[in-house]
């Protein structure tokens, strides 16, 4: 489906993930993925943040099997997803419908996430990249009004604005 009707996909991944507890999130589409080119073996890879360029490298990438560095591309499509939510019922879901939701917990570094997402994603002329579904949709999102009479900081004059929290969405994890 991910290459014959690509919006079906798409929307078919936002069900589903909607299914497993996903409030909001922005997906990115990758066509292939790597697979070791001696054993074909699932490749894991870390990263890492250079302090002097400020900009990603590779740590180390191998195949989690037999270790080698070798690897190859393969059609192997799936979608990346980051977002929110308590993740439910991945094995119900997969049972019912072969597609698997890997939830791959907290992340300390969103913006790296996505970008290290980006730099091999599916691209296609007239078609966005990244999308967003749930709260996090473009058609949800409501600019907030102009106050009438703004209040602004004494020490740096820029707008003041009350903070709340809404990032908990939902009950706790169980504890086990």
């Amino acid at each position: 489906m991910f290459y014959d009707d690509y919006p079906a996909a798409r929307r078919q991944a936002y069900k589903l993930l909607k299914r497993a507890g996903i409030k909001a999130a922005l997906l990115i589409p990758h066509p292939w993925r790597q697979k070791c080119a001696l054993c074909d073996g699932e490749i894991v890879g870390s990263w890492r943040v250079d302090k002097e360029t400020q900009k990603f490298v590779e740590k180390e990438r191998y195949c989690r099997d037999c270790h080698s560095k070798q690897f190859k591309w393969i059609d192997g499509p799936h979608f990346h997803v980051v977002g929110y939510g308590w993740i439910v019922h991945t094995k119900e879901i997969e049972q019912a419908t072969g597609y698997i939701i890997k939830n791959i917990g907290v992340i300390n570094n969103v913006g790296g996430t996505i970008w290290y997402q980006l730099t091999h994603a599916g691209l296609r002329a007239g078609r966005q990249t990244v999308t967003y579904f749930g709260l996090c949709a473009l058609s949800k999102y409501k600019s907030p009004p102009v106050p009438k009479e703004l209040n602004l900081c004494p020490v740096c004059g820029t707008i003041m604005r009350k903070y709340q929290d809404e990032t908990q969405t939902g009950p706790p994890p169980p504890w086990h």
